[in-house]
């Protein structure tokens, strides 16, 4: 038999056998498919939730490539005039500092006022506000998700590696400070409309009320919302700079 044929005999019969292969798969794949459709409703809950967040973290981030991008062409365009790159620094670093909660915010926002509800105690009792830092950790995330600047709760800032944690149902602590949960309110300096889409978007008024709470919310549109620095100076640990100029 010539090469060439031998080939042309090897690439059918290759191409036969990935044919009873895929179908041979198929048809063992038929009980899967069957298994899919059982899925309940509370698994396609969850999946949607999680395919929500993960397209919520995709947009951050494509966001935060967008604002670099910007950065690096505002940095290029101002590389001949050397006072204009050293403003554009500045206010890019008192935007940083801000973000880091190192300095007072004032401005538009809304404000939150959670205390105890009659109507609420007397359907569901107080044993829930256990769990009341973890609605707190929720309210925080979803202000940070709908363009809050700044926020504070009864007076403290809230930046990235604040602690929210419940000590008692009647005591809890935020930034290592002690609270009382008798009356918590929340400021927050950003999109009034933004931060109260995502607020109700995700019902925590009814959170709170099933832990016999009444959740409040005022909008401050003068300018006058007054969101304090954070308590104490970030200390970086562990972390080092780059270079040559290291700690």
């Amino acid at each position: 038999m010539k090469p060439n044929n031998k080939i042309a005999l090897f690439l059918v019969s290759l191409l036969l056998g990935s044919m009873v292969t895929v179908q041979f798969s198929t048809v063992h794949s038929r009980p899967k498919q069957q298994d899919a459709a059982a899925v309940t409703t509370g698994d396609y809950v969850q999946l949607t939730a999680e395919m929500a967040k993960e397209r919520e973290r995709q947009n951050f981030f494509y966001s935060e490539i967008a604002n670099l991008e910007a950065q690096i062409a505002g940095y290029k365009g101002k590389q001949g005039d050397r006072k204009e790159l050293v403003k554009q620094m500045a206010e890019e670093l008192e935007k940083v500092k801000r973000e880091a909660g190192q300095t007072q915010v004032n401005g538009d926002g809304i404000i939150i006022t959670i205390e105890d509800d009659l109507d609420a105690v007397a359907t569901y009792g107080t044993e829930n506000q256990v769990f009341l830092d973890a609605a707190l950790y929720q309210t925080v995330n979803y202000l940070n998700g709908h363009d809050a600047q700044a926020i504070s709760i009864n007076g403290h800032r809230i930046v990235s590696f604040s602690t929210i944690r419940s000590i008692s149902k009647y005591n809890h602590q935020i930034n290592t400070q002690t609270i009382s949960s008798d009356k918590i309110v929340i400021k927050a300096v950003g999109n009034i409309e933004q931060m109260k889409v995502g607020l109700y978007a995700n019902r925590l008024k009814d959170a709170f009320f099933q832990m016999g709470k009444g959740f409040e919310i005022t909008d401050v549109k003068d300018g006058s919302l007054e969101i304090p620095p954070f308590e104490r100076a970030v200390e970086f640990k562990y972390a080092q700079p780059e270079g040559d100029k290291k700690l």
